[in-house]
């Protein structure tokens, strides 16, 4: 069956809107195609079309491409790009819904039910954001514990590929738990398109043992520090947390977790591996807007990649486990009308299910490495 992210009538649907704002121009599908990867970019037929067949013929095509090596979703880049073009028109509302859904889908993070957020109509400049000079020093110590996760998928015993030839490559971020343990998203390590046929206990155990984990990935000059996976000890697609163990205890310091909960308006800092690139640091424009025991809800930027990051308070303690993002309507930010809103589970709550759940060799593990957790 020929893999597609949207159905026709959907596509279509999709279409008729980028019409409406102007995106059938040719040379605005032009710019919009300049976001892709060249190469891909310069295989999809636009020549002599008219420009309202170039438009269809262009997402029928983005729209039946999974990913490329270099990881990225055609469709879902073009769409990012086609949101910024049109600009805040009422159109571009059903293209920022498109996006989310494929998003999530691409991501294989389950979806996600997210009851009207409440607005924040205070600005910034009303509050104190000054921290200590320490603060910096803090982010970097935390980072040293954060790496990129790399995923290969297995469907049976064999690797799954790429149309184009290369490896089916799931990427997010992990981060040290304890000198042996790291911890990240389900469903990175689960690797399956939103949908899909969950993948098997074996599959995951087999994916998780082909996994790697790269640190000081800290610039695009630096080449990351490789880290095998040994095995998988524990995990739960509902909580969405897997928990790694690595083939090489670390001598790094993991990262300390703080399980009470954190109330609204709180700064919350992601260290991360946006889009499988080097590491960054969101620490901006970044306060926590709902807080619930199930969910952690914060305007921090994230990208496709982010899944799994630590999402930290200002002494850069994890207070939540980063798993994904959603679109939201009639959500204001400082002022401005905002699409998206990040979403995370407290890490406290993923610390109780392993209590309550885990083996208890393991539990001790953790618990020894984490002093709040006595």
């Amino acid at each position: 069956m020929e893999f597609k992210y949207l159905k026709q009538d959907e596509l279509l649907e999709l279409t008729a809107a980028a019409t409406r704002m102007g995106l059938v121009n040719p040379m605005t599908q032009l710019t919009l195609l300049s976001s892709l990867n060249p190469q891909f970019a310069g295989s999809i037929q636009t020549l002599g079309l008219p420009p309202s067949t170039m438009l269809l013929n262009t997402l029928n095509r983005l729209n039946s491409v999974e990913r490329l090596t270099d990881g990225s979703v055609p469709l879902e880049v073009w769409l990012k790009s086609a949101v910024a073009v049109a600009g805040p028109v009422e159109d571009a509302k059903l293209l920022a819904r498109a996006l989310s859904a494929i998003s999530q889908r691409s991501s294989g993070a389950p979806p996600i039910e997210l009851e009207n957020v409440p607005e924040r109509k205070e600005r910034i400049v009303h509050q104190d954001d000054m921290v200590s000079f320490g603060f910096f020093a803090g982010a970097v110590a935390a980072g040293a514990a954060v790496a990129l996760v790399t995923v290969p998928r297995y469907d049976g015993s064999t690797r799954r590929m790429l149309a184009s030839g290369g490896e089916y490559i799931h990427r997010g971020t992990a981060w040290l738990l304890t000198p042996e343990l790291a911890i990240t998203n389900h469903h990175v390590l689960h690797a399956r398109q939103e949908g899909e046929a969950a993948a098997t206990r074996s599959e995951l155990e087999l994916q998780a043992a082909n996994a790697s984990l790269g640190f000081d990935f800290d610039s695009k000059a630096q080449v990351p520090v490789p880290v095998a996976v040994a095995r998988l000890e524990s995990c739960d697609p509902g909580l969405d947390y897997a928990i790694l163990r690595l083939a090489q205890k670390q001598s790094r310091r993991p990262l300390s977790v703080k399980t009470g909960p954190v109330a609204a308006g709180t700064p919350v800092n992601i260290i991360q591996h946006p889009l499988g690139q080097e590491k960054k640091v969101a620490c901006r424009n970044n306060l926590v807007t709902a807080s619930s025991p199930l969910e952690l809800r914060y305007f921090t930027d994230t990208q496709q990649g982010s899944s799994g990051a630590p999402v930290l308070d200002d002494t850069w303690r994890v207070v939540a486990l980063h798993r994904s993002s959603v679109n939201v309507e009639n959500v204001s930010f400082q002022g401005k009308s905002t699409a998206w809103v990040n979403v995370g589970v407290p890490i406290g709550r993923v610390m109780e299910h392993l209590r309550q759940n885990a083996p208890e060799a393991l539990w001790q593990e953790i618990r020894q490495a984490q002093p709040e957790l006595g």
